[in-house]
């Protein structure tokens, strides 16, 4: 797969054009940056779609909620939106444990933009919040059968898992595609119901080494940050 550059919008900042004139994504932005003062979580999830729409889930609210977590997803966002949203509040004012990211799923850019785009954010996540962990939750497969965004996605996962494997306080989670093909290696509506966005089965595979993950994060992290002045 091609690793070039294609001029990707990625690392820079960018609201995005609304372009049915509501205004619902600045609202959400709001209600996020409010949020993350008033709750004072211990988790943050932070990123798109397969994040926005997590929080409807029954694992969720079952096991992921409890930890105190906030979900800030927003439908659609691209790789520079969600970085917009971070330099401009959503995580000040608060001290998360952990911060879950996901991004990338809408960026049209070459692979190798996606993954720099992604290693940034997290980059920027550890600037503000020098004392949190991260994950960065690698891209899922979409489309029924093989495609050329399937393809680009295994290639965001390995350049992420190569890239950040040695950072020390950023984890690379790449969700098991095994549990999501078919031995034909097609996708089911029943994980996927637009062959993209998770249904509840769905979620619960992806949710089963993510919940464990946090456990341990969360279970680990009063020793591991002993010395941040900025915490407890």
């Amino acid at each position: 797969p091609s690793t070039g550059s294609t001029g990707s919008n990625v690392l820079n900042p960018t609201l995005p054009v609304d372009l049915l004139g509501d205004g619902r994504w600045l609202s959400q932005h709001k209600r996020f940056r409010e949020k993350a003062v008033d709750r004072e979580p211990d988790v943050i999830f932070i990123g798109d779609n397969i994040v926005q729409r997590m929080q409807f889930t029954s694992t969720w609210q079952d096991h992921i909620e409890p930890l105190h977590c906030l979900n800030f997803g927003i439908y659609e966002d691209r790789i520079e939106n969600i970085l917009y949203r971070i330099e401009d509040g959503e995580l000040e004012d608060c001290s998360p444990k952990v911060v879950v990211l996901h991004a990338g799923n809408n960026n049209p850019e070459l692979a190798a933009d996606i993954a720099a785009g992604i290693r940034n954010l997290a980059e920027v996540v550890h600037q503000q919040l020098p004392g949190a962990n991260v994950i960065v939750l690698g891209l899922l497969p979409v489309g029924e059968h093989k495609n050329p965004r399937r393809t680009k996605h295994a290639e965001v996962n390995r350049l992420l898992t190569e890239q950040l494997s040695q950072s020390g306080r950023t984890t690379v989670l790449i969700p098991d595609w095994d549990t999501f093909l078919q031995p034909d290696k097609s996708l089911s509506h029943r994980d996927m119901y637009d062959y993209c966005n998770l249904t509840d089965l769905g979620y619960s595979k992806l949710f089963e080494p993510l919940l464990e993950l946090l456990q341990e994060e969360l279970h680990s992290f009063p020793s591991a940050a002993a010395g941040d002045s900025d915490h407890e």
